[in-house]
């Protein structure tokens, strides 16, 4: 990826105080970034397609979805993509 361009962030997160935090954090450290807050299973699913991400932010536990699930799916649909687990948990 060129420098000019920013790095393309897939969030799986549903509170979005504890999203808020993680973006602070990495404009806080100085990255370029656009970043796309999903909470389901089915928008993860569509935003892996549709906004093709350099990286995955994955809360472990969700309401209806959970980070190892996310990242298993990822995996099999893009698994050149690197995930991290994020979670106050």
């Amino acid at each position: 990826m060129p420098d000019d361009e920013p790095l393309h962030i897939l969030m799986l997160e549903d509170v979005a105080t504890d999203a808020d935090l993680i973006q602070r954090e990495l404009e806080r450290e100085g990255f370029t970034f656009e970043a796309r807050r999903v909470t389901t299973e089915d928008a993860f699913t569509q935003a892996l397609e549709a906004f093709d991400p350099d990286i995955i932010l994955a809360d472990y536990s969700l309401p209806s979805f959970d980070g190892m699930s996310a990242l298993e799916a990822a995996q099999a649909e893009r698994a050149h993509v690197p995930g991290v687990f994020v979670t106050g948990a």
